[in-house]
């Protein structure tokens, strides 16, 4: 079996492991159209829903109206908008949005401020599609197990005002129990 840029390895898609509460939408930006295509094609085949933009500029035209779960984007892209501003621009605006950087040039310099302004992952191009399948699916994993603690944490929360409210409820009853006991104990004649 050949693996390559074009060669697709045969792996569990989105919709085969736990992520299948939704449809992750990805957004693949990057000037060349052949690793577009690539990405695209083996995103697709993962179960996830798929769109592409060319330029920096156009990504965040197509992220001003609609919410990604992750953008995989090209550091070097002509036009104002490359990868670097990209990642900048998309944590400034959508906290909850991964970013994945792919670069042909990889510099230790650029991976670094990349993956300090926000990146989750750093892809060299070009790269195995199993690679960019398994980085994706680490990618969804780690937000599946996000909200998993935010949930956890909420229902912390919820049991935890529960126990403060029944604790309130089992002092006022001691209160109860107290005083009827006091006026059970009390004579009746000493009240006439």
């Amino acid at each position: 079996r050949r693996e390559g840029l074009f060669a697709l390895p045969r792996m569990r898609g989105i919709k085969g492991n736990t992520m299948n509460e939704q449809i992750g939408q990805i957004l693949v930006v990057d000037d060349e159209a052949s690793v577009r295509s690539v990405c695209e094609r083996t995103l697709v085949k993962m179960g996830l829903h798929v769109e592409t933009a060319q330029t920096g500029k156009e990504a965040l035209g197509l992220l001003k109206n609609k919410r990604f779960d992750l953008v995989l984007t090209d550091i070097a892209m002509p036009g104002a908008v490359n990868g670097v501003t990209l990642v900048e621009e998309i944590k400034h605006t959508s906290h909850s949005t991964d970013v994945m950087i792919m670069t042909g040039s990889p510099e230790v310099e650029t991976a670094v401020s990349t993956l300090k302004a926000g990146a989750c992952d750093y892809l060299l191009k070009p790269f195995l599609l199993r690679h960019l399948q398994s980085a994706v699916l680490r990618s969804f994993e780690k937000r599946r197990l996000a909200r998993e603690l935010d949930r956890e944490q909420m229902l912390r929360q919820e049991l935890k005002a529960a126990y403060s409210e029944l604790h309130k409820v089992e002092r006022l009853k001691d209160a109860i129990l107290s005083t009827l006991s006091h006026e059970l104990r009390t004579p009746l004649a000493i009240a006439l």
